[in-house]
């Protein structure tokens, strides 16, 4: 029993570790790592540029703000775009967080290279074109009501 507690307790304090080290090694929203933002920050003259990212550029206490208001705000009173993410949130999809990314890094090689900017057009473009498919119907069904209006 004893030696269950001491992997129990070994165990947990591993996972604390690593939690603190990412937290230190990697910004919280994008998980990019933190010498890149510094690089980065360092070009553009800024000093401690991953403090500056994680509150000025992609902070998170502006996402949870963000999070919540699309959370308790009924969805018609959503915009187009935050219907969509509400949607997203709903399904547990996370597509819409920047993983990876930054404007702050945009510009740069450091936030993801070509390889992976070609991908992610591919994958929105692909999107597109699904959302605009599977919406044809729609889109003919409102035209033809807007002529009938129109008439």
């Amino acid at each position: 029993v004893v030696g269950l507690i001491v992997d129990s307790f070994g165990a947990l304090r591993l996972d604390m570790e690593a939690r603190e080290n990412d937290q230190q090694t990697q910004t919280f929203i994008s998980c990019i790592d933190r010498r890149n933002v510094e690089q980065v920050a360092q070009s553009h003259g800024i000093p401690d540029g991953f403090e500056f990212h994680e509150t000025e550029r992609q902070n998170k206490w502006d996402y949870m703000a963000f999070i919540f208001h699309l959370s308790e705000t009924a969805l018609e009173d959503l915009t187009g775009p935050e219907y969509y993410i509400r949607q997203l949130m709903d399904k547990g999809d996370a597509k819409w967080f920047p993983i990876g990314r930054s404007k702050f890094l945009e510009g740069t090689s450091m936030g993801m290279n070509q390889q992976d900017r070609f991908q992610r057009i591919q994958e929105q473009s692909n999107y597109l074109a699904s959302f605009v498919e599977a919406n044809q119907d729609s889109w003919k069904s409102i035209s033809r009501t807007m002529s009938q209006l129109n008439s």
